[in-house]
């Protein structure tokens, strides 16, 4: 048992995809402080949550399992900065970024829950269930805030984001097994 422990690496994951979730909520409730920040320095709240899910799946990750992590890291922001140049709204990037990072995390722990011989019969809907359900939830409170709204244009891009965070973590899965086979 230790750092290379999949039991460990799967409740490092579990945990960071709650800090994530963690900080989507928070932002509804400081979102009026938020639209005052510079528009120069916007991106740098827009890129924290995706650099806050890498590092701590880099963190969660064994040296044997390193390289897969730094790949899935990069991935991530890869695909996200590609995505952020066709995306209209900083409200749609952040939404892609968050609940992109929420789908990798959540479905690298169950990866390592499998690791442990405890699979879960249908990981992909269950993920992209789970994230959907933060988005509905997140949505509801915005719903009750004053001066916000429910708008079911961001639980579409939470959808989207979440199959983004499946297929980052499916593609980076099949490239490694194909460099070790």
């Amino acid at each position: 048992m230790g750092v290379h422990d999949p039991a460990i690496i799967e409740k490092r994951l579990w945990w960071g995809a709650l800090g994530l979730i963690a900080v989507i909520f928070s932002t509804t409730f400081f979102a009026g402080a938020l639209a005052q920040v510079p528009a120069r320095e916007k991106h740098l709240i827009v890129l924290a949550p995706a650099i806050f899910a890498s590092l701590l799946f880099l963190f969660g990750v064994g040296r044997k399992r390193r390289a897969l992590g730094v790949a899935l890291a990069l991935a991530l922001l890869l695909v996200i900065g590609m995505s952020l140049l066709r995306i209209v709204t900083p409200a749609e990037r952040s939404h892609l970024i968050e609940y992109a990072g929420v789908a990798l995390l959540m479905r690298e722990a169950l990866r390592e829950r499998a690791a442990r011989g405890l699979t879960v019969a249908t990981p992909e809907p269950l993920v992209f269930a789970a994230v959907l359900a933060v988005g509905i939830v997140d949505e509801t409170f915005q719903w009750i805030m004053p001066h916000r709204s429910f708008d079911l244009r961001d639980i579409i891009v939470d959808a989207v984001a979440a199959l983004l965070g499946l297929a980052i973590s499916a593609g980076v899965h099949r490239f490694a097994a194909r460099g070790s086979g």
